[in-house]
């Protein structure tokens, strides 16, 4: 978690250097699209992180943040209405570098970058479950992605508890941001312990677990979403 923060930070400061070595006694600004709201701790670790590798560039800054606030609205009809709103609002403002954490936020700036921030170089951090298609969207862009080995937990959970037989998954499968934790991973565990029978809560209404009789192990890959969170827009979309 902190190396991701680090690097990600580490890399909007190189974004900002490289832009603004022109002037180098100018304020940069940056806007920073949070996918969440203020109070989120991983969202808010990001920021901290960002400031404290801001603060030891030695240059002024000018940070500007936004909040999508997707974990508890989802991202649906209103992100059109805070794109219009930005665009009103940066119309002329140009920062030098953007900044987006997790996915709403990438997506959004998928969507909507080159209306509203035309040219300016992106860095994004937290990205999870990123597709080898997304490369042919992105110019001009850096970042760093995020990755859950459920494999690798499932390999040292049996090696500390060897007389598990049953792994129990609890994942959600309300937003993108899960999706890759309730498929890929899970999918080969057959691989990975053929003896063992797995069992899932995909999501389900009632909030039952599966039965915990004998040796089981659970697993939460992640924070479940929000059940009205829905799938996240393919970029081309423009605010009206």
């Amino acid at each position: 978690m902190l190396l991701l923060l680090s690097v990600a930070a580490l890399v909007a400061v190189h974004a900002i250097a490289q832009s603004a070595a022109s002037e180098p006694t100018a304020a940069a600004r940056i806007v920073f699209i949070n996918s969440y709201h203020r109070g989120y701790s991983w969202s808010d670790a990001i920021e901290r992180a960002l400031r404290d590798e801001l603060a030891r560039s030695g240059r002024p800054i000018e940070l500007s943040f936004e909040y999508l606030d997707s974990r508890r609205f989802g991202y649906g009809d209103q992100i059109p209405l805070i794109a219009r709103t930005l665009a009103a609002k940066y119309r002329a403002y140009r920062p030098e570098v953007l900044v987006v954490c997790d996915n709403p936020a990438f997506e959004f700036a998928m969507q909507y970058r080159e209306q509203l921030f035309p040219g300016v170089p992106l860095v994004f951090c937290g990205y999870n479950d990123f597709p080898p298609e997304t490369a042919r969207w992105l110019n001009n862009a850096t970042g760093v992605t995020e990755a859950t080995s459920i494999e690798d937990s499932v390999a040292m959970a049996l090696k500390v508890h060897p007389g598990t037989h049953t792994l129990a998954f609890i994942t959600s499968t309300a937003n993108s941001t899960n999706a890759h934790r309730r498929g890929g991973g899970v999918r080969h565990l057959p691989a990975t312990a053929p003896a063992l029978r797995r069992r899932g809560n995909q999501g389900r209404p009632d909030g039952a677990h599966p039965p915990a009789a004998g040796r089981t192990a659970f697993f939460n890959p992640g924070v479940p979403g929000r059940p009205d969170e829905r799938a996240h827009q393919r970029p081309g979309d423009q605010p009206r």
